[in-house]
């Protein structure tokens, strides 16, 4: 269903973008946009995954709010938790689709991370 949704959301932005501009897309940027629907579905996928594992294993709404104590006072705490909070972020699947997402729709982003100035 969701799937569906995305599918649907995706042919209307060709649809709209062929009707302001009048042009049709060019082949590579058919290809981007392919890349990103799927990386977008991938996402989708991971999340809902994650939902209905989380909703059967987790019953009580409780037990998502643990944190660990976190003394204010101390720096070397704030930067074990924020080295802890850094490593959590680069496995999570939000950081993977924005670094996936500015990848495929920055046309003059470099894929090793910088910029080209070819255009």
């Amino acid at each position: 269903m969701i799937g569906i949704a995305l599918l649907v959301l995706w042919l209307l932005m060709l649809e709209m973008g062929m009707l302001r501009l009048g042009l049709p897309p060019s082949g590579p940027e058919i290809v981007r946009s392919v890349f990103y629907l799927a990386a977008t579905l991938r996402y989708a996928a991971v999340w809902l995954a994650l939902a209905m594992a989380f909703s059967t294993l987790i019953r009580p709404p409780a037990a998502s709010a643990l944190v660990s104590p976190v003394d204010l006072y101390n720096p070397m705490t704030l930067l074990s938790n924020f080295e802890t909070q850094q490593a959590v972020s680069r496995l999570s699947p939000q950081m993977v689709y924005g670094e996936i997402s500015a990848l495929l729709l920055d046309r003059k982003r470099d894929p090793s991370g910088g910029y080209s100035w070819i255009s």
